[in-house]
C-alpha cells in the first residue's frame, strides 16, 4: 500500500488556505475549516482540534490527512475576497466625460465628487449644459442667457427648438470633452469624403468669404472655438452658432444640358 510523505503544518495549511468545507479522511463528515485550531499529529494522522461540522451545532476533532490516503478532500472553497482600489477625483471626471452612461455610473457611485458642478446655474447662464429631465433622460444643450437654443436630446438626435421650451429638468455645466465629442459625432454622420460643402467663413460684409468647397481627405481634423461656437473641418467653417453648413447636391449633366441651361455654346479648352 502506498504511503504518503508525512507533510510538516506549514504545508497543511498552505494546503488548506483557500479552502471552506473538508471531508473528513476518517468519519467522511463535512466540516468548516479553521487553520486556527492546534494540529495534532497521532500515529498515522494529522488531526485538527475543534473543527464544526456542517449545519450542526457540534464540534469534533478532524482528520484532514493521512499516511494512507493522503489529504482530506477539499469540498468547497472560500470565496474571492474582493480587492478595494483608490481613484482619484479627476480620474472619476474623466471617467464621466466618456458619454451618458459613463456620467450616470460615476455621479451615482460618487455624488460628493459633482455637488459644485451641479451647482445651481446662474438664471441667465450662458454655455453648453447637461440636462436630467423629468423623465431621467439626459439632454446635451446650449444655452444664451438661459433660453436653450440647440443642443442634443437623450437619443443623441440634434435640435434647434421651434419656441420657447419649458424648463427640461436640472441643468448643470457640460465638460469641453462631453461637448466636443457629441459635436465631432454630429459633424462626421452630416459629413462625408467627396462632399461639396457651404463655407459659413464670412467675409466683414457679412458674404461667403469661399463659397463651397469639397471635402478633402487632408480635411478630416476637426477644430472647435467652443466659445466663439464655431467648428471647422480643415478650412471649412461648418458650424456658426448652431447652425450646421448645408451640403450641396451635385446634378450629373452632359454638355449639351450645361450649353441649354446656359443659353449658348461653350467651348472645352
Amino acid at each position: 500500500m502506498k504511503k504518503f510523505t508525512t507533510p510538516t503544518i506549514e504545508e497543511v495549511k498552505e494546503y488548506f488556505k483557500d479552502a471552506d468545507t473538508i471531508k473528513c479522511v476518517s468519519d467522511g463528515k463535512e466540516y468548516i475549516i479553521n487553520l486556527e485550531p492546534n494540529m495534532a499529529f497521532i500515529m498515522n494522522n494529522i488531526y485538527f482540534d475543534k473543527l464544526k461540522i456542517k449545519n450542526s451545532y457540534h464540534v469534533d476533532d478532524c482528520v484532514v490527512w493521512n499516511k494512507f490516503e493522503g489529504y482530506a478532500k477539499i469540498i468547497t472553497y472560500k470565496k474571492p475576497i474582493k480587492k478595494t482600489y483608490t481613484i482619484t477625483e479627476d480620474l472619476i471626471k474623466e471617467i464621466a466625460s466618456n458619454g451618458i452612461s459613463c456620467h450616470f455610473l460615476m455621479t451615482e457611485n460618487y455624488p460628493e465628487v459633482f455637488d459644485e458642478e451641479k451647482a445651481e446655474l446662474p438664471k441667465n447662464h450662458t454655455g453648453w449644459c447637461k440636462i436630467d429631465s423629468k423623465l431621467n433622460e439626459k439632454w446635451l444643450c446650449y444655452f444664451l442667457n438661459g433660453i436653450l437654443k440647440y443642443g442634443f436630446d437623450s437619443y443623441g438626435e440634434w435640435f434647434v427648438p421651434n419656441t420657447k421650451n419649458e424648463k427640461l429638468g436640472d441643468e448643470y455645466h457640460a465638460s469641453e470633452k462631453e461637448v466636443t465629442e457629441a459635436l465631432t459625432k454630429e459633424a462626421v454622420k452630416r459629413y462625408k469624403e467627396g462632399d461639396f460643402i457651404e463655407n459659413l467663413l464670412r467675409t466683414n460684409t457679412g458674404t461667403s468669404k469661399t463659397g463651397y468647397k469639397k471635402k478633402e481627405v487632408s480635411d478630416e481634423k476637426i477644430d472647435f472655438n467652443l466659445k466663439k461656437g464655431y467648428i471647422f473641418i480643415g478650412n471649412l467653417m461648418v458650424f456658426d452658432n448652431g447652425q450646421w453648413a448645408k451640403v450641396v447636391e451635385q446634378k450629373p449633366m452632359t454638355q449639351e444640358e450645361i450649353e441649354k441651361e446656359l443659353g449658348y455654346k461653350i467651348k472645352i479648352v
